[in-house]
């Protein structure tokens, strides 16, 4: 192998994928991660970390904080996952992607290894973040985690800080039935005397978390609880509880020199300066087309919400969905007047087409099936007009094949 195309293709092949194939690449435990840990002497304790879990609003609450951090002349590392496009969008310093060399370079130094301890592609992708965040100094690196918390491969971390955005049912097969075992898992991430800031207070998750922090010794606040000033900074309606967040994190990162003009311009410029893409990006503006890779039930209530802030004419949809998805309570709440150009995604854990169909026979919606979501987005294109606004959502998967045709 000697192109990055080739290393690329071998990870996917070779180390199980979940955002690709579902549950056979989901490995929980930490048994693998530390023994890869070890053998790179231990990245992880080479830095400080903020430990990011939630349902929603993991990605965009990273990405504010790191864009905040940044503007305060620190380098910051960004872990997040999945990717959109690139591979390498899911490790970036200051908003850089990792460097396609290094991400060569530590395939080929560890592949064996890899291959004989039977890691999954988030191990991996996981001690790749760590161990480049170690060898390049970063003042502070931002962790997400990849699935639930207790035992997702990055809570092998002693943050300075934990942050749960929220709690909604996901992964029910992996995490729990209820909101109340969800939350316990993704409270898996609390260390002891470690704070915990908690995105929203939900009457029945918040005596979980009051719990387990009590347990760990460690101070917890609620998000919720808290105003400030700086709502206008941010136009995207959803975005105002990620950014609450992020700014009620800050009272715990006073080891950091970050001021008022520091939060305002790392909120007016958060998206570029931390390459951040696919929530709310405003793909064209005549017919306005937006990417949004919302892909569960309160994420399409926050589309919903948008959409009444916005001038249109005609509202469209392409959509594309992965297994596991409740269809038919997704377009409950969706709005009957629209157009919907619905395929499937070219993956393994498509939803398939005709399944979707049967799911919503009983739904007089003005429903359009293709083959591709290409086909589906070229339809789309021909029925709009300069006023219409274009909605493509979904899943993660609709950027990959439609943020390079606009």
């Amino acid at each position: 192998m000697k192109k990055y195309s080739d290393f690329l293709s071998w990870m996917y092949k070779k180390l199980p994928v979940f955002q690709k194939t579902g549950s056979s690449a989901y490995k929980p435990g930490l048994d693998r991660i530390k023994k890869l840990l070890i053998s790179l002497k231990n990245p992880e304790k080479n830095f400080k970390s903020i430990h990011i879990a939630g349902t929603n609003g993991k990605g965009s609450t990273a990405h504010l904080l790191s864009s905040i951090i940044q503007e305060s002349g620190y380098k910051v590392g960004l872990f997040t996952s999945p990717h959109l496009i690139d591979f390498r969008e899911r490790i970036k310093i200051n908003g850089k992607l990792i460097l396609k060399k290094e991400v060569k370079k530590f395939v080929i130094e560890n592949m064996n290894f890899f291959i004989k301890n039977d890691n999954s592609f988030f191990e991996m992708t996981t001690a790749m973040a760590f161990d480049y965040f170690s060898k390049n100094k970063v003042d502070i690196a931002i962790i997400e985690v990849g699935l639930g918390g207790r035992l997702d491969s990055t809570n092998v971390l002693i943050p300075n800080l934990s942050i749960i955005t929220n709690i909604s049912l996901e992964h029910t097969e992996y995490l729990g039935e209820t909101l109340e075992e969800i939350a316990k898992e993704k409270a898996g991430i609390i260390k002891k005397k470690v704070p915990v800031v908690i995105g929203e207070r939900h009457k029945k998750t918040y005596k979980v978390f009051e719990k387990i922090a009590l347990k760990m010794k460690s101070k917890i606040v609620f998000a919720s609880n808290y105003n400030y000033s700086y709502d206008n900074l941010i136009e995207i309606l959803y975005q105002k509880k990620n950014l609450k967040t992020a700014l009620t994190s800050l009272q715990f990162l006073s080891f950091l020199n970050i001021d008022k003009k520091h939060i305002k311009s790392g909120l007016k410029k958060y998206q570029n300066k931390t390459n951040f893409m696919g929530r709310w990006q405003v793909l064209n503006n005549s017919p306005k087309i937006v990417l949004d890779v919302c892909h569960n039930l309160d994420g399409f209530k926050n589309i919903i919400k948008q959409t009444k802030i916005e001038n249109f004419k005609k509202l469209i949809f392409v959509m594309g969905f992965v297994k596991g998805r409740d269809i038919k309570q997704i377009f409950s709440i969706l709005p009957p007047e629209a157009y919907y150009f619905i395929s499937q995604p070219i993956i393994e854990r498509a939803y398939p087409i005709e399944n979707i169909r049967s799911k919503l026979q009983s739904f007089n919606f003005k429903i359009v099936y293709s083959d591709s979501l290409n086909d589906a987005y070229f339809k789309a294109l021909n029925l709009s007009s300069k006023n219409d606004l274009i909605i493509l959502t979904g899943s993660n998967f609709i950027a990959q094949e439609l943020i390079d045709l606009n």
